[in-house]
């Protein structure tokens, strides 16, 4: 069964002009039943596995609902650990997404399958890193034994597969970027994946393609939201969610834009959340 369903939406235009869009929720409400009666175990162990994608996240969110329902209580470094795995393999879908995609979008070159091995193998070392021993996604969390050098080494072998194969520059030189002149030299004097990308929005004139005044999901009052889940609307709740009366984003844009980078302020001043 696939639970994770999808969206199906459909544009209807006249020319070049949209006229009118729906969209469409396949999500499968029964998926739940897989879960009826069974030990907390048994489900926080079954559920990672019917997501193709993001298994970890869903653990993640999986076991914190039980820890909070059951009034179980794990510390921060336990939550922090788990956060850092959710993290990991966030950053790893992205960068597959970047490495088989844009290149097609952009003309540019793929990486072979080598060259994706470290960031492949980012959340499976973490995770032999900081949890050797157990299951992190258990009620109650379990015995961390971080050996931090193997820590250090995980997370810098990710860091050079993305210097080297997605921003053919240093991390440090990204993160000073504060404007977008600065983004500009960048992605004219490079000739790396994400140059390539940024380039071709910025030719075609689509740095404010899909701009929009939808905003980045506010943090979400825990009582109002198990309210929503147990009213006789849950569904179409869950199906085509709001909150406040307004639909929002959650992207990866929205992730970030709370870190206050310099370089997206500036970029969000001038194209708001449109495509660039």
């Amino acid at each position: 069964m696939k639970v994770e369903g999808r969206l199906d939406i459909d544009l209807y235009r006249d020319a070049a002009q949209v006229r009118e869009v729906t969209i469409r929720s396949t999500r499968p409400f029964q998926a739940v039943r897989l879960f009826h009666g069974k030990p907390v175990d048994q489900a926080l162990e079954t559920l990672p596995l019917l997501y193709s994608v993001c298994g970890t996240a869903q653990a993640a969110a999986a076991v914190a609902a039980c820890e909070q329902a059951m009034l179980v209580t794990v510390s921060d470094n336990q939550n922090r650990a788990r956060e850092l795995l959710v993290q990991a393999e966030t950053s790893r879908e992205h960068m597959f997404r970047i490495l088989l995609d844009w290149p097609t979008f952009a003309d540019h070159p793929r990486p072979d399958a080598a060259q994706m091995g470290a960031m492949s193998a980012l959340p499976r070392c973490l995770r032999n890193t900081i949890f050797p021993e157990g299951n992190p996604f258990q009620v109650g969390g379990t015995a961390m034994t971080v050996d931090r050098r193997a820590l250090a080494a995980c997370l810098n072998d990710a860091r050079q597969f993305v210097e080297a194969q997605i921003l053919n520059l240093s991390f440090d030189e990204w993160q000073a970027m504060d404007n977008e002149a600065a983004l500009v030299a960048w992605a004219g004097g490079s000739d790396s994946i994400a140059a390539a990308r940024v380039q071709m929005v910025m030719r075609e004139g689509w740095s404010d393609f899909g701009r929009s005044t939808i905003t980045g999901l506010p943090c979400l009052e825990i009582d109002a939201l198990h309210e929503r889940l147990a009213a006789a609307s849950a569904e179409a709740f869950i199906s085509r969610p709001q909150w406040q009366g307004a639909s929002h984003e959650t992207t990866a844009l929205t992730r970030q834009s709370a870190r206050q980078q310099a370089l997206l302020r500036d970029l969000c001043d001038r194209h708001g959340n449109g495509l660039l």
